[in-house]
């Protein structure tokens, strides 16, 4: 039987979702397949860890904001078969709403060097996700089915 990876990732958006913080895999991301890839923060889950110890942790290895809390809220779990990989993985999806006050401070800071510590942050817009989203191609993953039912539902 084949194994399936667990992971989480976080959907960081504006309350009114018309802004979004995104990651995409740099030129340092081991896979070449992957790289240039819209991607989400997160990751796959330790042996031993729940979703909500895989958030925390990879959003504390991944982000380093000053005076910006991203408390994940649990949303939905997912069964997907990543674009690039060959097996199928069941992910843990948790959302983020900022305020527009704290979603501009994001902004200013993501530009500073060592903020985003694994691959480029990116803020987007809607309609850019919503755009992208009809290519599967520009996703890592198979996050492109989770951004879609995201904008799909708010």
């Amino acid at each position: 039987m084949q194994k399936i990876h667990n992971g989480a990732a976080i959907i960081i958006t504006n309350n009114s979702c018309s802004k979004f913080f995104i990651q995409r895999k740099d030129d340092t991301y081991p896979l070449k397949e992957c790289r240039g890839c819209i991607s989400l923060f997160g990751g796959a889950c330790d042996d031993d860890e729940d979703s909500e110890t895989t958030i925390a942790r990879e959003l504390a290895e991944e982000l380093v904001l000053d005076n910006i809390k991203i408390t994940p809220k649990l949303w939905r779990n997912f069964r997907l078969h990543g674009n690039q990989f060959a097996n199928t993985y069941e992910i843990t999806v948790f959302t983020c709403f900022l305020t527009d006050e704290v979603f501009e401070e994001l902004a200013k800071q993501i530009v500073r060097p060592q903020v985003v510590l694994e691959g480029l942050g990116e803020i987007v817009t809607r309609e850019q996700l919503c755009k992208w989203s009809k290519d599967t191609s520009k996703f890592f993953a198979s996050l492109d089915v989770v951004i879609d039912e995201f904008l799909q539902q708010h």
